[in-house]
């Protein structure tokens, strides 16, 4: 989710990517404990402003540190809830232009966007026997446009849903 001021023209859209990794469960008690993951996280923005449109691709290492609370059930079908701090690590940037004619353009936008990112998590899983269900919404705090350029502010808004096998 991208915002400007009243000079910005043109409208972000979201990028749809991949989210990837690993994470463990650390139990305090039978219905309480702590969910630390490691992810890869592809997030950013589209732009079409006339002839051309901007792609934003922000490529993150997240690692969320999640209190988790999974309902109790009798079957091997159990629901969880989750909320925590994400702490999410830029690993590239990069803006990719395409004009009306097809011809890309791709600029390293490495320094325009600031290293670390800081958020909060919630979401909901299932798991059924082994395999895990979960669907979050990351709510990033601060801006992470790196540029002199005040008017538009970054923050990440991303939803995601995720399946795996627990072992």
């Amino acid at each position: 989710d991208f915002s400007g001021g009243d000079d910005v023209d043109f409208s972000f859209d979201q990028r749809m990517g991949l989210v990837a990794g690993l994470f463990a469960v650390v139990p305090m008690t039978e219905t309480f404990g702590f969910q630390i993951e490691g992810l890869y996280s592809q997030k950013g923005a589209k732009a079409d402003e006339g002839d051309f449109e901007n792609r934003l691709e922000l490529d993150w290492f997240e690692v969320p540190v999640l209190a988790r609370y999974t309902i109790p059930s009798s079957t091997n079908t159990s629901f969880h809830l989750f909320a925590g701090p994400s702490f999410a690590f830029k690993v590239r940037a990069r803006s990719i232009f395409e004009f009306e004619d097809e011809e890309e353009e791709d600029q390293d936008i490495d320094d325009d966007i600031r290293g670390l990112d800081f958020g909060l998590v919630f979401g909901a899983g299932v798991e059924i026997g082994k395999f895990v269900l979960d669907g979050r919404y990351t709510h990033g705090l601060n801006d992470i446009n790196d540029t002199d350029d005040e008017i538009i502010e970054f923050k990440s808004r991303v939803f995601s849903i995720m399946a795996g096998f627990r072992f």
